[in-house]
């Protein structure tokens, strides 16, 4: 026969190993980030000039509009002075769902969608780098800061909340 406790343990080492690698990853990349360069916007010249490559660097710099289109900037539909170059909208469904004998808590994302135009990085003595594609670098997304959070809560009717507590399906909203 056979002993399924030690495919279990095998199986179980092999999960946490895979988990183990892609958060070593994630912290690698991190770690590239930390030790990138910080190159400034007026000696890039230098950079383009020598045959040195760099897989990533820091540049600093005022973000500043390729043109003065109003289309060139894009607005909040919530904050009426908030003003940006890249906007990402996230709609989630937060549901709590029975499994086994507890209640979890899940978060199912319904839509994902990032918005930019193209922007300059200015320095101050009006030097510029045109950035075309902001999004080409993907962490860019995972950087982006929180500006507005808005919650609306399910109204389902009493009959409703109860066939899904019964069936195990509870959303929130």
């Amino acid at each position: 026969m056979i002993d399924w406790t030690w495919l279990w343990l095998v199986g179980e080492i092999g999960i946490s190993y895979g988990f183990y690698r892609w958060w070593r990853s994630n912290d690698q990349f991190l770690a590239a980030l930390e030790l990138a360069p910080d190159i400034d916007i007026d000696d890039l010249k230098q950079f383009s000039s020598s045959r040195t490559f760099i897989d990533y660097a820091a540049i600093h710099g005022i973000v500043r509009t390729n043109d003065s289109k109003p289309s060139s900037v894009l607005t909040s539909q919530y904050l009426p002075h908030c003003l940006g170059v890249i906007r990402r909208i996230v709609l989630r469904e937060k549901k709590l769902e029975k499994l086994r004998d507890s209640w979890t808590e899940t978060n199912k994302t319904i839509s994902d969608v990032s918005h930019y135009v193209p922007f300059r990085l200015i320095s101050p003595s009006e030097n510029y780098i045109r950035i075309d594609q902001p999004l080409k670098f993907s962490s860019v997304v995972n950087q982006l800061q929180v500006t507005h959070v808005k919650f609306e809560p399910n109204t389902t009717s009493a009959m409703q909340k109860l066939v899904d507590t019964f069936v195990g399906d509870l959303s929130r909203g």
